[in-house]
């Protein structure tokens, strides 16, 4: 199940299947991305989604200076 503060969908995760039938990730947006911001975030999703963990935390667009192109260049 997929969820992330930009979506606005952490409140609803609850009303769909049950925590062990699901592998759960959130992001965390670009503005939170400072240690303090990052905790305070995580700490809030974790609070709305009414959860103690995540299975998978990302950062939602980690470089928004950075362009995404495809193919990938190694």
């Amino acid at each position: 199940m997929n969820t992330a503060q930009a979506y606005e969908n952490e409140e609803q995760v609850d009303e769909g299947p049950r925590r062990n039938e699901v592998f759960l990730t959130s992001k965390i947006l670009p503005e939170h991305f400072t240690p303090e911001a990052f905790t305070a975030a995580a700490d809030a999703s974790l609070k709305r989604l009414e959860i103690n963990y995540l299975e998978l935390l990302l950062l939602h667009w980690p470089a928004i200076d950075v362009p995404i192109k495809y193919p990938l260049a190694r």
